[in-house]
């Protein structure tokens, strides 16, 4: 069925532009996008017309097209390419291989594997091993996705205070501890550093049982 350039190929379900010699994507908005722009220059009740009857099609997504099997002739219409083809290898080979059904289990495994993954990663258990409970905003943020890429040592650098050593030395001190010092932040270091500081006065000044500085008495 052909209309105003436009021609629908049921087998494939499928838009073909007779002038671009190419297939329309599905969805209104893409296909508006190409009627708009030249050759065609679409506009008013032209161009509603035109995607009222898109409309009316059954299309598929490029990646869920069905495809002809070789050596079939060129699609009329469609714009054709100069590619390779192997000499070697008969072309339903791939089809029939019995390697197929492996590879197919294997990338079923793999996407199990990771669904496993990230539904683990959203129970927290507590210190004893004793119980565990699933934790509904790691489930909403989707938050364990964004770390199953990431090796654990990537993770713990994330969280991993610095060595005592580094907190004890302090940031001036970065010539002393270049070593370890070298792939931390040293403003963090400083906030560390000054953060103890404060809380050993603070206890410091807490435990003092003085008649002149007791807290708690």
């Amino acid at each position: 069925m052909a209309v105003a350039g436009l021609r629908y190929l049921a087998a494939y379900e499928v838009v073909i532009c007779v002038e671009c010699q190419t297939c329309l994507l599905p969805g209104r908005s893409s296909q508006e996008r190409h009627l708009r722009q030249p050759p065609h220059s679409s506009r008013g009740p032209q161009l509603q017309a035109l995607l009222d009857l898109l409309v009316t099609y059954q299309l598929q997504a490029p990646n869920q097209a069905a495809l002809p099997f070789p050596p079939s002739p060129a699609i009329e219409g469609l714009r054709c390419y100069d590619a390779f083809a192997c000499s070697l290898s008969p072309p339903n080979k791939a089809l029939d291989d019995k390697d197929t059904a492996l590879f197919r289990e294997l990338e079923q495994d793999n996407n199990r594997a990771k669904r496993d993954l990230v539904e683990q990663a959203s129970v927290v258990q507590d210190f004893s091993d004793s119980r565990s409970a699933r934790v509904p905003w790691l489930e909403r943020t989707d938050f364990p996705s964004h770390l199953a890429k990431l090796k654990d040592k990537e993770i713990k650098s994330s969280y991993a205070l610095p060595p005592k050593k580094v907190l004890d030395a302090g940031a001036d001190a970065k010539d002393d501890i270049e070593e370890d010092a070298a792939a931390l932040d040293l403003n963090l270091i400083r906030i560390l550093v000054a953060a103890k500081a404060v809380l050993r006065d603070a206890y410091r000044l807490y435990s003092d049982t003085s008649s002149d500085r007791k807290m708690t008495q």
